[in-house]
């Protein structure tokens, strides 16, 4: 999203960003600021999560506080817009949809969630349907996630569009691994192995370790992001975030991306890993399958260990160079202009 964002900026758009920060557990950051010429304006709201119990859910208390706090920073902020734009149906989607109506503003939501269908353990199907049909456009960044909302929401054709995520090319292209290596100050004759995503069991960073402890040598490894499943071990050369600038060289520094994901909208990270050329391994699903293409030798069982080692070995060994032809975040920020333009 920010580099979407970002790049609306560099064509010359005027944009606003309301990134609502929740009041637990997190240091207040200033109410407005600029970021690479961006206004991003961070209004308070109070989480009550997403807990049932029986047939109530505490979320659409959530959702209500964050409405309020958007609803807030655009009074405050005296925003003054022509187009409304929501990242994500919950809760972005929603609050756009309220910002939309007091200012009399066309809505348009890009819809990437992983697993769509989780919304409805949030709200009531009868009001994710509602709200769907109330926005001016959608834009899927995948087509089988349109293909599900269409299928069950009767989302009609017109008012949505496919526009696939799109790579930095300017930041992540082919690079000398020694470069790389180099660069970072990894070991020049290790074989390395890099995740990149949430430390979560969906995307399987503990899958990736033991599946590499199973591989004779062991590859060293490198896991990129946080979360709660954190990877730790002999093995390990590095585990937490990185700034954005570094992750191309991480990329290029290893000799095979691992991701065993359970589910995605269009990971960003694989479009990465394909942009740098760095061999992949992953998991067979929707998204994936249509950017490596139905013949790809290195799709593994996300939940099978023995078999994400296996597919690591044989990446090693056989390398197949697969490049694929990517959307450019400039070719992505323009269709997205193009599309709501048609339907304003």
């Amino acid at each position: 999203m920010r580099n979407t964002l970002a790049e609306f900026a560099r064509q010359g758009h005027e944009v606003t960003v309301i990134a609502p920060q929740k009041w637990q557990g997190r240091k207040s950051m200033a109410f407005r600021s600029f970021v690479s010429g961006i206004e991003v304006l961070r209004p308070r709201f109070v989480s009550a999560g997403a807990v049932r119990i029986g047939c109530v859910g505490s979320y659409p208390l959530t959702q209500l506080s964050f409405d309020l706090a958007v609803m807030r920073a655009v009074s405050i902020a005296d925003i003054k817009v022509d187009v409304v734009y929501g990242h994500f149906v919950l809760p972005s989607g929603i609050a756009a949809l309220k910002v939309g109506r007091s200012l009399n503003r066309p809505v348009f939501c890009i819809v990437g969630e992983s697993a769509f269908e989780t919304h409805e353990t949030k709200i009531r199907r009868t009001r994710l349907e509602h709200a769907l049909k109330q926005f001016d456009g959608l834009i899927f960044n995948a087509p089988h996630t349109r293909e599900f909302v269409a299928k069950r929401y009767g989302i009609e054709g017109a008012q949505s569009v496919v526009v696939l995520n799109g790579v930095d090319r300017r930041k992540f292209y082919f690079r000398e691994r020694s470069e790389c290596r180099d660069k970072l100050g990894l070991p020049k004759n290790e074989t390395l192995v890099v995740f990149v995503g949430s430390f979560i069991k969906r995307r399987g960073p503990l899958r990736v370790l033991r599946a590499c402890q199973r591989i004779s040598p062991t590859p060293k490894t490198l896991f990129i992001g946080s979360g709660s499943d954190w990877p730790a071990g002999p093995d390990v050369l590095f585990a937490g975030p990185v700034e954005q600038e570094l992750l191309p060289y991480y990329l290029g520094a290893s000799d095979v991306f691992v991701l065993p994901t359970q589910s995605e909208g269009m990971p960003n990270a694989i479009m990465e890993a394909l942009a740098c050329e760095v061999e992949i391994v992953t998991s067979p699903i929707a998204p994936n399958v249509q950017m490596l293409g139905g013949d790809y030798p290195y799709f593994c069982d996300p939940m099978e260990e023995s078999d994400i080692a296996r597919k690591i070995e044989m990446a090693i060994r056989h390398p197949v160079h697969r490049k694929r032809r990517m959307f450019t975040l400039q070719e992505r920020a323009q269709a997205i202009v193009d599309f709501m333009e048609s339907r304003l």
